[in-house]
């Protein structure tokens, strides 16, 4: 068996006293869901080892991709069109994420693909790969929690068809953080890659009253950002703190209460939003805590 398909759980392993949010996977299988939200996913695409409990969505896509894969090798497979790639390249599981949005009917609009793990609360008809809810700690008893990946920008353009800073490349790692207590939801984000070169310390982009988000930079949690055509890196974050701070000086309605919530999924995405393109690689995610 190839050592990045159980990844998650070494991780664990090699961190005494941690234990794994994920179970084992791989992503040269997953499933796609519809641009539109339906609750139903694609069928399997690609071959699968492990039962499939990852998918690929895509927001604002002009034309949703195939779900027939074109085979380029025994465990090489692509969907796409003229806006996006999805493509599982080895059994390794690392997905290459390509979108165009140079096309002027996108307008100034925003455009992703995001690698996420099928969660109960969105997707409740398909098992999901992820420590039933029951069982992860609260913030408030959590003493840590790393969020790790790998990403890379092989290669973006940024146009110049939309006002001000508004046509953009971008990378990023997300956890979603859920509140059952308040019925709350938390986008926490962090941006790995902004073809801008945009900083972010606690950006909210959703202040409620039931979604939240905010974005940070990197380096914020002491890691690199990407540079296009420099290769990948390897991300370990520690976000128990960050998450900590944002909750405590939130915005107005947002329960500050630690004890109510939860890590309830996650997402790996490239972005565009206006005129602008990327190619980029990810995978080997795990998320651990203690």
């Amino acid at each position: 068996m190839n050592y990045f398909t159980i990844f998650p759980l070494l991780v664990a392993l090699l961190h005494p006293g941690y234990f794994s949010y994920l179970t084992p996977y791989s992503l040269s299988s997953i499933r796609i869901s519809p641009k539109t939200y339906t609750g139903g996913l694609s069928p399997v695409i690609g071959h699968a080892k492990f039962p499939v409990q990852w998918h690929v969505a895509q927001w604002g896509i002009l034309d949703e991709l195939p779900i027939t894969p074109v085979w380029l090798g025994a465990n090489h497979w692509q969907l796409s069109n003229a806006y996006g790639i999805v493509e599982s390249k080895n059994d390794e599981g690392t997905l290459r994420l390509s979108l165009d949005s140079t096309n002027a009917q996108f307008g100034c609009g925003e455009f992703d693909l995001n690698i996420e793990p099928d969660v109960k609360f969105v997707y409740p008809a398909y098992p999901e790969p992820m420590l039933p809810f029951d069982d992860r700690p609260t913030l408030a008893t959590a003493t840590n929690l790393r969020y790790g990946a790998l990403q890379e920008v092989s290669s973006a353009f940024q146009g110049t068809r939309c006002p001000g800073v508004e046509n953009l490349a971008s990378t990023m790692m997300a956890l979603t953080f859920l509140n059952l207590t308040s019925h709350q939801v938390i986008f926490y984000q962090v941006v790995t890659y902004d073809s801008r070169g945009a900083e972010f310390n606690g950006f909210w982009f959703f202040s409620g009253p039931t979604e939240f988000g905010v974005n940070d930079s990197v380096d914020r949690l002491g890691g690199n950002a990407l540079k296009v055509g420099e290769g990948p890196l390897f991300y370990d974050l520690d976000i128990l703190p960050r998450i900590k701070i944002h909750i405590a000086n939130g915005p107005t309605g947002l329960d500050k209460d630690l004890s109510h919530w939860k890590v309830s999924g996650l997402y790996l995405s490239a972005n565009t939003n206006g005129e602008a393109k990327i190619d980029s690689n990810h995978g080997y995610i795990f998320l651990i805590g203690q």
